[in-house]
């Protein structure tokens, strides 16, 4: 099943920031279809040049 990720994006109205973290950031929305209030949650993506780990540090030169 294929997600249109562009008309999931206009069914929310984005209202508030409600926080960040290392991964995420939370934004409070209104939900155009329902009318209701939900979270949600933007997962941010790895920096391309880390590879498989987060924590990784430059061995010195």
């Amino acid at each position: 099943m294929a997600v249109d990720v562009k008309s999931r994006t206009k069914r929310y109205e984005k209202l508030d920031f409600l926080g960040e973290g290392q991964f995420a950031t939370v934004y409070k929305a209104r939900d155009k279809t329902t009318n209701t209030i939900v979270a949600i949650k933007r997962i941010k993506s790895r920096p391309p040049d880390r590879g498989q780990g987060w924590h990784q540090q430059d061995s010195p030169t």
